[in-house]
């Protein structure tokens, strides 16, 4: 340390203009880290901080010292394709980020007089935890440190939101959707302020993934619908992806009229019947009873964060709630046991699931526990109807269904035929 605090010193008393010794302690400052060697650079700052240069040459090389640590590590990750970066092929990422935390922690004492160069350490360090280490909750926590509320910083509002939607990101890559919501929710008092469309829609699709991992799965659905058909994503792919999305959350969501209605948008989307969940949406749809297979094959395009923590409980609920309805449209009654069978669960758990259903207001009928019976009334719209009524009433809506298909096709015959009555 005070071998280097000589040498500083001796550019600083040499002669030359100011501007002459400052580029050289910065040419010093690269060549230590053309080197890698750590202690240097360490006893390098330790002297650079202790303000004996002076505020305006120290912030300069706290300048320097941000913006070559963050060069270092964008040669380390994959924007390392600039040739003028190359050059630091000496210092490792594990080195750069000992150089980095030494850093704040030297200035931190000092923050506002470095603010800017701070944030460019911290935004470099969460980068290298990142797409280095893969450590998103180390990453989300050095950003979280940067203060986006100082007038020292000049930020917009949309730098800001940004900041937010990237901690957010990186919460919920590690599995934490409570504080990756904390974030949303700040994001969402200035959104109305961000001038860039693109960075709208990022809000937009971060917050519906926040639906998906807090298994709000019908608002997820809902937004994954909306993504699905925004102008402002040009790539198809991208498009059918967050389709598939919601055709899995509406699987995955609670049974109710919410659901039924977001079952019919996904099953009439032309675009559906291209993806792989197809069969259980259009089974679901038309309330017919779930195979143990169309299941399984389901199973297969969860995502992780619905599986990772709970095996297949979301999906098996979901399922026996849907075939549970699917049951209510062919049975009048039926004993605990048999329906149990049915949905593959026990006797208790029919019980059980179908008085829960009731209960909320998902399914019509009662519960008789001294016969061991559900009985099960109306069809799901809040109206109690006998079977022969709603047999009726649904041959009804079919003939009205082909009599309008009918004035769509051959308009010139149904008005001659309309006339003639």
């Amino acid at each position: 340390h005070q071998w280097i605090a000589l040498t500083m010193d001796a550019i600083i008393q040499s002669s030359g203009s100011q501007d002459d010794k400052i580029m050289q302690l910065k040419k010093y400052l690269r060549d230590q880290f053309d080197q890698g060697d750590v202690d240097q650079i360490q006893a390098f700052l330790a002297t650079m901080v202790e303000d004996s240069l002076g505020l305006i040459v120290t912030r300069q090389l706290v300048r320097e010292f941000a913006d070559t640590l963050k060069d270092a590590a964008a040669e380390k990750t994959e924007e390392g394709t600039n040739d003028e970066m190359a050059g630091f092929a000496a210092v490792s990422t594990d080195q750069l980020k000992i150089l980095g935390n030494f850093a704040a922690e030297q200035i931190t004492g000092r923050q506002l007089a470095f603010e800017p160069e701070l944030m460019t350490i911290r935004t470099t360090l969460a980068k290298i935890y990142e797409e280095v280490d893969e450590d998103w909750e180390r990453a989300a926590k050095e950003l979280q440190k940067i203060p986006l509320d100082s007038g020292h910083l000049n930020l917009t509002e949309d730098d800001i939101v940004r900041i937010y939607l990237n901690i957010a990101m990186l919460h919920l890559q590690s599995g934490d959707s409570i504080n990756a919501d904390t974030f949303i929710s700040r994001a969402s008092h200035i959104e109305h302020k961000v001038k860039s469309e693109k960075l709208r829609l990022q809000f937009r699709a971060q917050r519906v993934r926040i639906f998906d991992f807090k298994r709000k799965f019908l608002d997820a659905a809902q937004g994954y619908n909306q993504l699905s058909l925004s102008p402002l994503i040009p790539d198809e792919e991208q498009r059918m992806h967050a389709l598939l999305s919601a055709s899995i959350c509406v699987i995955l969501a609670a049974a109710g009229p919410g659901r039924t209605r977001m079952l019919a948008v996904l099953f009439k989307d032309e675009r559906s019947r291209s993806l792989p969940t197809f069969r259980i949406v259009e089974a679901t749809y038309k309330e017919q009873i779930i195979s143990a297979s169309l299941k399984a094959e389901f199973a297969k395009h969860l995502p992780a964060h619905v599986t990772e923590f709970s095996e297949y409980s979301i999906l098996d609920r979901a399922i026996v709630m849907n075939n549970m309805l699917a049951a209510s449209k062919v049975y009048e009654n039926i004993q605990f046991d048999e329906l149990g069978g049915l949905l593959g669960i026990s006797g208790s758990e029919a019980e059980e699931m179908a008085a829960s259903m009731i209960a909320e207001g998902r399914m019509l009928g009662q519960i008789d526990q001294i016969d061991q019976i559900v009985r099960f009334d109306g069809d799901g719209d809040g109206q109690t109807k006998s079977r022969s009524d709603r047999q009726i009433h649904d041959a009804c809506q079919q003939v009205n269904s082909i009599v309008e298909a009918l004035e769509v096709a051959h308009p010139a015959w149904f008005d001659a035929q309309y006339q003639s009555t």
